[in-house]
């Protein structure tokens, strides 16, 4: 176990360095790899490695501060998709913006680090596309079409809730998308598992559903988020779809 804390523990930091000097494609080129490697060593765990979890690997929640009395739809899409492919159970506070991870120690660490990265990955790409939606021709055309019948405070006023709502859209497209390709590397890892493999996963699960049991109170909220910009919903989407989830090529052959 203590080699599979030491290898998720370098790919973060191979992952931060990446993040900090700008390099995006190459920051976004290990999600799917960690999410292989968890998989992958409970597939092939033994009798003897699952018990010795609960010394060596043992359960807990780790709390994500959010600044914003309640969390945004998008970023729920990523939280329940790591925690689901990540071995992990998430939860949120009514009121709060402050999210739970609840795992194993590898397993939550993993998805609280993935979490971070792709929702700080998700605002730098809407803040870059929405700059490129807002300045193409059909919205520069319609703020010159309008600057001789409307005073600029109304203008500023509407590019704004374009701009607002083209973000908003973004975000959900993007994290439906993250969502999606995590849950299909899952079931793709699954597909080739035998039965012993499937069990492990299946025993790994079943020991984080008794934990959260016995410590929390929850309930199931549905949220149906109505993106209110079409283009950005699409923009999102796109996104979310080419981030290179499953590209370990920058990571070296020790990953």
């Amino acid at each position: 176990m203590a080699s599979i804390i030491d290898l998720l523990q370098k790919l973060m930091t191979h992952e931060k360095s990446a993040r900090e000097i700008g390099s995006t494609e190459e920051a976004q080129a290990f999600a799917a790899k960690v999410q292989t490697l968890l998989t992958n060593h409970k597939l092939t765990m033994s009798e003897v490695e699952f018990e010795a979890q609960e010394h060596s690997n043992p359960m807990g929640e780790t709390v994500v501060k959010g600044s914003k009395t309640n969390i945004p739809s998008w970023t729920v899409y990523i939280q329940q998709s790591l925690a689901r492919n990540y071995f992990c159970k998430c939860f949120g506070i009514a009121g709060r913006g402050d999210v739970y991870f609840v795992g194993r120690q590898t397993d939550r660490t993993a998805a609280v680090q993935m979490y971070i990265h792709l929702v700080q990955l998700g605002k730098v790409f809407a803040k870059k596309d929405c700059a490129e939606y807002t300045n193409n021709t059909k919205v520069s055309e319609w703020i010159s079409r309008n600057r001789g019948r409307c005073t600029k405070q109304v203008l500023d006023k509407a590019l704004k809730s374009i701009k607002t709502d083209f973000k908003e859209s973004f975000l959900v497209g993007y994290g439906g998308a993250i969502q999606k390709r995590l849950d299909a590397t899952r079931n793709d890892l699954e597909a080739s598992a035998d039965r012993h493999g499937r069990s492990m996963l299946t025993r790994n699960m079943a020991t984080v559903e008794d934990y959260c049991a016995e410590r929390f109170e929850t309930k199931l909220v549905k949220r149906t988020p109505k993106p209110g910009s079409q283009a950005g919903l699409i923009a999102g989407n796109t996104r979310g779809s080419q981030v290179a989830l499953n590209n370990s090529r920058s990571l070296g052959s020790g990953a």
